[in-house]
């Protein structure tokens, strides 16, 4: 009797195989949360940007700022001091690319509106518009 030892080659192959779609799936799956990540970094940033809008314009009485009017002198870094008119930073994240802004006019076609709609429940741009109660982040 002969003694045999190892695994056939039509064994071999059902494992990778196997192998290859689990990788499939797992990768997909993978990719797809990574965006889904990026969707909703690019939503909350916005989110954070109309926050500090809205109340720069009620104590303002306006219904339309330009984001970039929010916006701190990139090089000399001074942080929310509404008597220079800085309330963000600049480390804000740019809801357009995802990316910290390097100055302010990366913001310059970012626009915040206040209107009467209700906030969206997704993280997709809808329009180049992210809704919250209230506002519209526009990117024009």
């Amino acid at each position: 009797m002969i003694n045999k030892k190892g695994f056939t080659l039509v064994e071999l192959l059902a494992v990778i195989t196997v192998l290859g779609v689990i990788m499939v799936i797992a990768t997909t799956s993978v990719m797809g949360a990574i965006e889904d990540s990026r969707k909703k970094a690019k939503f909350i940033a916005a989110k954070d940007i109309v926050t500090i809008a809205a109340s720069v314009m009620e104590s303002k009485g306006e219904d339309y700022i330009t984001v970039s009017s929010l916006v701190c002198g990139y090089l000399n870094n001074d942080v929310t001091n509404p008597d220079t008119g800085c309330y963000l930073n600049n480390d804000v994240t740019n809801p357009e690319t995802g990316e910290n802004i390097s100055s302010a006019s990366d913001l310059d076609n970012h626009v915040i509106t206040k209107e009467s709609i209700v906030e969206q429940t997704d993280f997709e741009l809808h329009d180049n518009c992210y809704n919250f109660n209230g506002y519209k982040y526009c990117i024009n």
